[in-house]
């Protein structure tokens, strides 16, 4: 698998984990294949409690509203989507799904889940204190500017300030059924537009508004 070392390098890793990174890197479209569900669920803990004790270190006198929403925006799954994308995760992702499917947003959420696996990977192999480092060294501290609002505040506000229309949420899609459902809400304003995904609309709006915020601070 090209460009395999270089992630191996990147995560401290060797070649007698391989096997490990492997699983990590397997879509649950493989059949017979054991996929990197497993992995995932322990690196999204791993994770979770990493970027708590990042964030407890770099803000001591932050209050928990604040320390929160960094914690949300740090392990959200854009987030991991980015840092997968830097690590050129795509190209080595086993699967066997149609071309047709592979949609960007379907490819977004895959590299984000495999980014956790390979977090889960790490923890295994090497232990908290690399994972520590790992975040450290590849997480963006992303939402800094918001000073501690919600994006969708932190937006409204930025508008209001420059003497611009508010910004209007439109749902564009729903998918799934009633108790699993995935919306898609549009957000637009006069500086622009950005879409986000979440379990409700609430959700998938406050998605959009943080989306846009990032890419204005990124």
């Amino acid at each position: 698998m090209t460009g395999l070392p270089v992630l191996l390098t990147r995560l401290g890793l060797d070649e007698p984990h391989i096997p490990l990174v492997r699983e990590a890197l397997t879509h649950r479209s493989m059949a017979g294949e054991t996929s990197y569900e497993r992995l995932e669920f322990l690196g999204d803990r791993a994770l979770g409690l990493v970027a708590a004790l990042r964030l407890m270190a770099d803000m001591p006198s932050a209050d928990e509203g604040t320390l929160s929403l960094r914690h949300t925006a740090l392990v959200r799954w854009q987030t991991c989507a980015a840092v997968g994308e830097a690590w050129h995760i795509w190209p080595l992702v086993r699967h066997a799904l149609p071309a047709k499917d592979v949609t960007e947003a379907v490819r977004a959420r895959i590299v984000a889940d495999v980014v956790e696996a390979l977090l889960g990977v790490v923890i295994q192999v090497r232990g908290m204190d690399a994972v520590v480092a790992l975040m450290r060294r590849d997480w963006p501290m992303v939402g800094d500017a918001h000073s501690g609002k919600d994006a969708k505040t932190a937006l409204q506000e930025l508008l209001q300030a420059r003497k611009l229309a508010v910004p209007e949420y439109t749902v564009v899609d729903a998918t799934g059924p009633d108790h699993a459902r995935r919306f898609v809400v549009e957000m637009t304003c006069p500086l622009g537009h950005s879409r986000g995904e979440g379990a409700s609309k609430a959700q998938a709006s406050l998605s959009a508004a943080e989306n846009f915020m990032e890419s204005m601070t990124l």
